[in-house]
């Protein structure tokens, strides 16, 4: 993804040794792949599963987790477009 953002968006060419600058980061998200087989079987987002979908133990950590990251990119998102949302919604 950064590689594509610094050329497409940034007009620049991509460069093993010049890291895409951190004034461009929005945020990071894990990758969540012990979560991602469970959640496309049970057709939800990683941050909506519950122990009655298996998500239990470190998953359900995993699941809380994830749910805190997503929460902070949608409002660092929203934010730079100017855009309330509702914090509250779980």
């Amino acid at each position: 993804m950064p590689e594509v953002y610094q050329e497409s968006v940034l007009a620049e060419i991509p460069n093993d040794h010049r890291p895409l600058t951190m004034n461009h980061c929005i945020a990071t998200v894990k990758h969540y792949r012990s979560l991602i087989p469970m959640a496309q079987e049970h057709r939800k987002p990683i941050f909506k599963l519950t122990s009655a979908d298996g998500a239990i133990g470190a998953h359900a950590n995993a699941v809380q987790d994830a749910k805190r990251d997503f929460r902070y990119l949608a409002t660092t998102i929203a934010s730079k477009m100017n855009i309330a949302i509702n914090s509250d919604s779980g």
